[in-house]
């Protein structure tokens, strides 16, 4: 029975969390004036938690913000998201959505934003494309408005993509192996289907 409950937790954790895969709005236009706002207001503060991301982003190949959130109950853990990745290149965005599962001792309910940083267009290409990532983490974070807080070590989700975590409020006390799924956003990216 007790699996059971912890099974039925982690479906009820999930299902919320993928109410959380859009920004808000009611049109294409205001949704990703909103992507955008978050996407400023998500690097300001990695800049002022690390100002050295700011010279590591600039030189990269292109980066991603997204806004996050997770859950976990004792074993499973799931967090979901949206975020804009942003080629330095080209100039282009491409509006993503983001799921993960992961299994691993803790408990903690957090909203954050997430940094990736590609190191080049091949890295960008494939993680637009193919979106899996497998990483393991671990956190010890609490913010509630302005107390507590932090940027989390950085860790490589996949072969040129560090990944970058700073907590907006919430907490969290975990250790869990992670697998993640970014796709596009169609609705808007205007992909007609």
């Amino acid at each position: 029975m007790k699996h059971m409950t912890t099974i039925l937790v982690a479906v009820l954790a999930a299902t919320v969390l993928t109410g959380c895969l859009s920004p808000k709005g009611d049109s294409i236009g205001k949704q990703k004036a909103n992507a955008g706002k978050m996407s400023v207001k998500g690097l300001d503060m990695f800049y002022k938690e690390n100002p050295t991301l700011k010279t590591k982003i600039a030189k990269a190949a292109g980066y991603g913000v997204y806004k996050n959130i997770g859950v976990q109950i004792f074993v499973p853990s799931t967090e979901s998201g949206w975020g804009i990745v942003h080629n330095n290149l080209t100039g282009k965005d491409t509006y993503m959505k983001f799921f993960s599962i992961g299994l691993g001792l803790g408990l903690g309910v957090r909203d954050f934003r997430g940094i990736l940083v590609f190191d080049n267009q091949e890295n960008i290409k494939d993680f637009i494309n193919s979106g899996w990532g497998f990483s393991g983490q671990a956190n010890a974070v609490f913010k509630s408005g302005e107390t507590g807080g932090g940027v989390s070590a950085a860790h490589e989700v996949m072969p040129g993509v560090t990944l970058y975590k700073i907590n907006v409020n919430g907490f969290a006390l975990q250790a869990t192996l992670q697998g993640a799924k970014n796709w596009e956003n169609d609705y808007l990216n205007e992909k007609k289907k």
